[in-house]
């Protein structure tokens, strides 16, 4: 069996074992429920190998030929392009549209590529200088697979429902990331984690001296908040952040709930803007001043 069809498999046993757990999905937005019985259909029943052309991954994470990703890609040729255009090159894994506004690139790697490079010019700072890495809800792994086109050498993780864990494991492992469904042992590996003890214990071992980053693009911003609230109060030692969000989501005032999170953090230096392009959506950057 060739290594496609292995991963393929080990993808397919991750998500029954899932099935087969005693899951407590109650607290998650009914949507995402929703979203997760059709994916879990799907890769059960279809080839994972061309799993963005699937609807619920193209609803939720895998960005086409949306009309910002002109603007977007305007500003990377215009920004760094030597260094952008190289990067975001896609790779047929999982059979992605490609970007009509550049072909060989396809529109979820030119979003990511702008984040990065508007964290970079507001920040002043060189993502190539970061060494760890903690995303909260990952996609299908293309932001991680983006920092190691960059060059990437260190350790990152990714915390998500365990459905998009194992996609995430299975994606990068198809495009030969060392990663894992799980905390990863190596440290210059990628773990796909889904359960709050397991990050616990990782972040337990973070060095003082790495160079961190905590990415979320429109993910912790959808959380509950008894999960973000838990989640954000593990952090407050990162370095660096890129938090992406809707100014509403649901009953939630998110630029209100973001805004009060920031001030209770010390010793940093914000940037708080609405995407112009995205409008009622907001960019939430921040840089720890004593490191």
């Amino acid at each position: 069996m060739d290594k496609e069809l292995l991963l393929v498999n080990n993808l397919r046993n991750h998500v029954n074992t899932i099935l087969h757990a005693d899951v407590d999905n109650s607290k998650i937005h009914p949507e995402w429920g929703d979203n997760i019985t059709e994916l879990v259909k799907n890769i059960n029943y279809s080839d994972p190998r061309r799993f963005l052309q699937w609807d619920v991954i193209r609803k939720t994470m895998f960005i086409a030929n949306a009309p910002y990703i002109v603007t977007e890609l305007t500003f990377l040729i215009e920004d760094n392009w030597n260094i952008w255009k190289s990067v975001t090159e896609e790779v047929r894994i999982g059979d992605p549209d490609p970007c009509i506004f550049h072909p060989k690139s396809s529109g979820t790697l030119i979003h990511h590529a702008y984040h990065l490079a508007q964290l970079e010019n507001h920040l002043e700072l060189n993502i190539t200088d970061i060494d760890y890495v903690l995303e909260f809800g990952g996609g299908y792994g293309s932001m991680c697979r983006l920092f190691h086109n960059l060059g990437f050498k260190g350790q990152y993780i990714i915390f998500d429902l365990p459905v998009f864990s194992a996609l995430q494991e299975f994606y990068l492992k198809s495009i030969g990331i060392n990663a894992k469904y799980g905390a990863n042992e190596d440290t210059n590996g990628v773990s796909c984690i889904f359960k709050i003890e397991a990050l616990k214990e990782v972040l337990s071992n973070k060095k003082s001296k790495k160079k961190s980053i905590f990415i979320a693009t429109w993910s912790i911003s959808e959380a509950p908040i008894y999960l973000r609230s838990l989640f954000l109060s593990m952090i407050g030692n990162f370095d660096v952040f890129l938090i992406a969000y809707q100014r509403q989501f649901g009953e939630t005032d998110n630029s209100t709930y973001f805004s009060a999170w920031k001030d209770s953090l010390k010793n940093y230096q914000w940037y708080n803007h609405e995407i112009r392009h995205l409008p009622d959506n907001y960019y939430l950057f921040g840089k720890n001043t004593h490191r």
